[in-house]
């Protein structure tokens, strides 16, 4: 198997890195490239759905409507994630996927899916590790919101999402609007929040985006040592 930059794409996903080449092969041979702009909707709650998708650049958000018509935020989809498995198998999307930022995705087809689901046990025991870790994300997101202070909850989440820009700076790739429909709080607390962590000297503003200045004050909040007066 020739081992060029898509090849070295698909290793770098998580619930890929341990397939065999063989997989890796047939799985290369079948990927449809698709680009996606910013703000477009990549499918629709109630919309058929016969192929996974691979994040290789951009930024997806995964969320539902609420009855008055808002975001609800479930998660946020990085490069390097595959999404849309369990949609595959029922059949139907449960959530709307929207393009963030500008976005290249692969998409394997379902017949595609399923044969290496049947001839390749390593495949659906790979997609098994990416379900599981997505279960265990919703159900700390769940534990978040009914037991963790709002403080500790958006720390956690602006940890999570941060990633190290070209200078070496932490920098969350959510802005207070989407920190504030992923954690479930509304936009006056996630503000007074982060007012607080930027008089604490844990959170600065870098080129109109959040800078994390102080990741180990984050931390300490989340251990239980940091402020627990917001």
């Amino acid at each position: 198997m020739e081992k060029d930059a898509l090849y070295d794409f698909l290793k770098s996903i998580p619930a890929f890195s341990m397939l065999s080449d063989s997989v890796l092969s047939i799985i290369k041979q079948n990927l449809q490239k698709h680009q996606y702009n910013k703000g477009e909707i990549i499918y629709s709650e109630g919309d058929t759905i016969d192929s996974i998708f691979l994040l290789e650049i951009g930024l997806v958000e995964a969320y539902k409507l609420n009855e008055a018509g808002d975001k609800v935020t479930i998660w946020f989809i990085y490069p390097n994630e595959i999404f849309c498995v369990p949609t595959l198998i029922t059949g139907a999307a449960h959530l709307y996927a929207e393009a963030v930022e500008d976005s290249l995705c692969y998409t394997l087809s379902k017949p595609v899916f399923e044969k290496l689901a049947k001839e390749y046990a390593e495949f659906p025991y790979a997609l098994l590790r990416c379900l599981s870790r997505r279960v265990i994300e919703y159900t700390d997101k769940v534990t978040n919101l009914t037991i963790k202070s709002p403080l500790e909850h958006i720390a956690k989440i602006i940890l999570y999402n941060s990633t190290t820009d070209k200078d070496g700076d932490l920098i969350c790739n959510l802005n207070q609007e989407q920190l504030a429909t992923t954690s479930g709080q509304s936009k006056r607390t996630v503000a007074r929040v982060i007012s607080q962590l930027k008089e604490d000297g844990a959170l600065t503003m870098k080129k109109k985006r959040i800078h994390v200045s102080k990741p180990f004050h984050l931390r300490a909040i989340l251990s239980g040592e940091g402020c627990k007066t917001c």
